[in-house]
């Protein structure tokens, strides 16, 4: 096969009229099944749309471009900083809140399940993060290559008034004064949220103990109109007991 398709391609390079007819039509019929293979695959994907079954691909999808929307990026107008609270009134009992630990990132639960927009904000800033870490173990290992660059222009004597390693390791003290720069804003954040969390316990300590007198002061109000309510029945029967008496004591004296 492959020796009649040489064989064709000389013939066609020598002006052979039959060998480029032939050509033409072989190339021609490769176009048209082409394009009949493709009509057909379009006819058979408008009639048969196979289902996507990978929703977390699409929910990832959906997730990225929810995130590229500037409305996305800006808060809630009603939302208040988590470092406002405690609230001084609430509806219904007090939800303690509970401070977490994401490797070093904190940040206060105040119910389960987390909402999907904690979870995408907590995971953007734990990659950056590690982003952080990975450039700075880089430059530690580019150090070692820029000293031997420095060594080998000293060889050389090509040092052209600068060092390979001084550039590379400013680089790399930016990146570690970055991070941790950032773990001791974490750190503040953590021990006001605790602050929060200290907080939020004693007044939930607090209402929980008002809630338990009030209890007990609606408890000993009804006892107490309970006892009200018995002490009438028992005057109320004393007093009709004495009357049954005097009415004896009456029937008695009219007797011959």
């Amino acid at each position: 096969m492959l020796r009649k398709a040489l064989d064709l391609l000389h013939s066609c390079t020598q002006a052979n009229p039959e060998s480029i007819d032939r050509l033409e039509s072989i190339v021609q019929r490769a176009f048209d099944l082409k394009t009949n293979i493709h009509r057909s695959r379009e006819i058979q994907a408008a009639q048969h749309r196979p289902e996507n079954r990978n929703t977390h691909a699409l929910r990832k999808r959906a997730e990225g471009r929810a995130r590229r929307r500037p409305e996305a990026l800006r808060p809630h107008p009603d939302t208040e900083p988590i470092l406002s609270r405690p609230r001084a009134h609430i509806n219904g009992p007090r939800r303690v809140p509970v401070l977490v630990d994401a490797r070093g990132i904190p940040f206060l639960r105040i119910k389960k399940p987390e909402p999907p927009s904690l979870s995408r904000v907590l995971r953007s800033k734990l990659d950056a993060r590690w982003k952080k870490i990975l450039r700075r173990d880089k430059l530690e290992d580019d150090v070692y290559l820029a000293q031997q660059e420095d060594k080998w222009d000293a060889i050389v004597d090509q040092n052209n008034g600068g060092r390979w390693e001084t550039t590379v390791a400013e680089c790399l003290d930016y990146t570690i004064k970055t991070i941790q720069h950032e773990d001791q804003k974490n750190k503040e954040l953590a021990q006001k949220m605790w602050e929060v969390v200290l907080k939020e316990r004693e007044l939930a300590e607090k209402e929980k103990e008002e809630f338990r007198i009030q209890r007990l002061a609606q408890a000993e109000s009804v006892n107490g109109v309970a006892a009200v309510r018995e002490s009438k029945h028992e005057v109320k029967g004393i007093a009709a007991e004495g009357s049954k008496e005097d009415i004896a004591a009456e029937k008695h004296d009219k007797r011959p």
